[in-house]
This record gives C-alpha cells, sequence and structure tokens, in this order.
C-alpha cells in the first residue's frame, strides 16, 4: 500500500493546472495519508484505504482492487471569497475528475483500471483550536492494481 499512496501524492502534487489539486487555489495545505499532521493548513486532501476487501487471482496474475476514500478539508476564508463548503466541493469534483480513468505509476503494479466508485455526503466539523467550522466532502475511488 505504501507504494499506491506515493503514487497518489505524486499523481496529485503533478495536478498544478488552473483549478488543479496543487494550483494556487487547490489543496495548498497539502496531501495527507489517514490524518492530516496537527497545524495543517486548508485546505487540504486526507486519503485512505478502506481495507478488508478482497484480491482476485486469474491465469496466475494477482489483481487487487484497492478502494481509497478521499475527503477535502476546507474553511471559509479569513478575507473572504469562495466559502468553505464551495472549496470542499470543489476539490472533491476536482479528484474524482482527475481519477477517472487516470493513467499514473505506481512502483512495482501496473495500473489497470481507476475510476470514481462513490461520493461520500458532505460534513461539518469544529477546528477545537479556534472555533472555526471546517467542512469536506470526499468520495471513494476504485483502483485495481496488478503485479508488475
Amino acid at each position: 500500500m505504501n507504494e499506491l499512496a506515493i503514487a497518489l501524492v505524486a499523481f496529485m502534487s503533478a495536478d498544478t493546472a488552473a483549478g488543479g489539486l496543487n494550483a494556487a487555489d487547490g489543496a495548498t495545505g497539502g496531501f495527507h495519508r489517514i490524518k492530516a499532521p496537527e497545524g495543517a493548513l486548508y485546505p487540504r486532501i486526507v486519503f485512505q484505504p478502506l481495507t478488508g476487501l478482497p484480491s482476485y487471482v486469474t491465469v496466475g496474475e494477482a489483481y487487487k482492487k484497492n478502494f481509497i476514500q478521499f475527503r477535502a478539508h476546507a474553511k471559509d476564508p479569513v478575507n473572504g471569497g469562495e466559502s468553505g463548503p464551495a472549496i470542499a466541493s470543489r476539490l472533491s469534483k476536482r479528484v474524482q475528475t482527475l481519477f477517472t480513468d487516470a493513467d499514473f505509476q505506481i512502483t512495482g503494479y501496473e495500473l489497470i483500471y481507476c475510476r470514481p466508485e462513490r461520493e461520500l455526503t458532505s460534513d461539518t466539523t469544529q477546528d477545537q483550536a479556534n472555533g472555526e467550522d471546517v467542512y469536506s466532502e470526499g468520495c471513494v475511488i476504485e483502483i485495481w492494481t496488478a503485479n508488475a
């Protein structure tokens, strides 16, 4: 899974075009596996594998079906502008677009299939440090890999 996580971060980091995840209006707080570190900025993307899913073997070739949950987290900007919910929604939609039939390299594996599997409901939590609302929206991406 480490190879896939490294590949996902590299792929999102390379999305620097206007509207991209790593553009000036993208996830400027970074891309984090499972949990963002203390003090990480907003907006940001947090992703994690959904585990306990079966692998499939056919004709000696092992295929693995990976489900990765992505969540965009954002706050309302201090100086106004695009709202936190709108930012989280826009970034979640960009994740879905970016990973639709994506083509990226995973060390030791061949990427077979990559598509959004489902959207997740939006959510609001509170940043305990300063009492601000944190908005999130996300999706699950299905990624099939084979041993290289």
